[in-house]
């Protein structure tokens, strides 16, 4: 009844908490991933690399910041997992875990900057960051071995990181006309800031409901 709603919604909220806690310092990890890439690689055919050099460069570099992005984000969503369950033991599988949110997310920022270099909308930018809570919301469950955890895990991510990204291209047009300075960086801040948290409550919301 309501006793289990207001439960369910306290729940969604305090993972919210968490998870943009999470996404601000996936923001600060993938920065220092973005800083080393340097300039965006161009894609109009005057870049040394030629054309399709270039676009394998936009795919990796985009692929290993949401690499590190995600690990870092799901590293944490699974430290605070473990203190939801496991009393106090919030570092069971984190080294495993790590890695296993590197590889997905690696893997998802490949596929959705490849389909958004296809596609350049912000449907095809926010399946991209769908990718990416898919991986984290999958990795929890994968490493416990439950099917269910896994499938509701992923489904959760999903739902968050695709209104995460929807929300990422607002606040990225919002930012660039204030305080971005061409860079995107407080655009960068803000979008990870608002896929961790959406993530997180998704992934807690569909993990309680179902």
């Amino acid at each position: 009844g309501c006793w289990k709603l207001r439960a369910l919604n306290g729940n969604t909220l305090r993972a919210a908490a968490v998870g943009a806690c999470a996404g601000f310092a996936g923001f600060l990890v993938g920065e220092v991933i973005w800083r080393h890439q340097g300039q965006t690689h161009s894609l109009t055919g005057t870049d040394p690399l030629g054309f399709v050099g270039a676009v394998v460069a936009a795919i990796w570099d985009a692929a290993v910041w949401v690499g590190a992005s995600g690990a870092t984000i799901g590293a944490m969503l699974l430290a605070y997992d473990n203190l939801q369950g496991l009393r106090g033991r919030w570092n069971r599988d984190l080294g495993r875990g790590i890695f296993l949110f590197a590889v997905l997310s690696f893997a998802g920022g490949a596929a959705g900057q490849f389909v958004f270099l296809i596609i350049q909308n912000s449907v095809t930018r926010a399946a991209g960051w769908a990718l990416m809570g898919a991986g984290v919301g999958a990795g929890i469950g994968m490493l416990r071995a439950d099917a269910k955890q896994t499938a509701r895990g992923e489904l959760g991510g999903v739902i968050g990181g695709f209104i995460g990204g929807l929300m990422f291209d607002s606040l990225a047009a919002t930012l660039s006309q204030w305080v971005d300075q061409g860079d995107g960086y407080y655009s960068r801040c803000a979008g990870l800031v608002v896929s961790g948290m959406m993530i997180a409550a998704m992934m807690r919301f569909v993990q309680d409901s179902l």
